[in-house]
């Protein structure tokens, strides 16, 4: 009986002030619309985040003198380097030549003017943990054979 009269009370009061029930639920509304679109964003962009690191790679591009064992050399200290994920690509000056012929297709001028033995050999790695970028870069840079780190998204 007593929650009777309660709720019948709640309910009068209510449609007494019905402009400000209907502005209490749209603004509850429109406060939880917001929250739940700003939840699926944040985990949007982690996602998004994810995927783009993983894709990342680390290209170490060898001077045009480098000789056989400098390029052994950098060949055995990235397989040895634990910040590197899986087996280093190496790529030589013909199959630089067709990447870079491939990226510049739309630039016929550009792809007649270089030749394949002007094309650097390269490294191409990816790394375990790209916050470990920028030491890589300062790890390698200096070798002998190397002629800059860069990342290549």
């Amino acid at each position: 009986m007593r929650a009777k009269y309660i709720l019948s009370e709640v309910m009068v009061g209510l449609w007494r002030n019905v402009t400000m029930t209907v502005a209490m639920i749209i603004t509850m509304a429109v406060s939880l619309t917001m929250l739940g679109a700003s939840l699926v964003m944040y985990k949007q962009v982690n996602d998004m985040k994810a995927r783009f690191l993983s894709n990342v790679q680390v290209s170490i591009f060898l001077t045009l003198t480098v000789t056989p064992d400098q390029e052994q050399a950098i060949d055995a200290r990235l397989k040895a380097d634990r910040r590197v994920s899986g087996d280093p690509q190496f790529l030589d000056m013909q199959t630089s030549y067709n990447l870079f012929v491939q990226e510049m297709r739309n630039d016929p001028e550009l792809i007649a003017s270089v030749t394949p033995q002007q094309v650097p050999q390269s490294f191409r790695i990816t790394l375990r943990d790209l916050t470990q970028f920028n030491r890589f870069v300062r790890d390698y840079k200096d070798l002998p054979g190397v002629d800059s780190v860069v990342e290549i998204p």
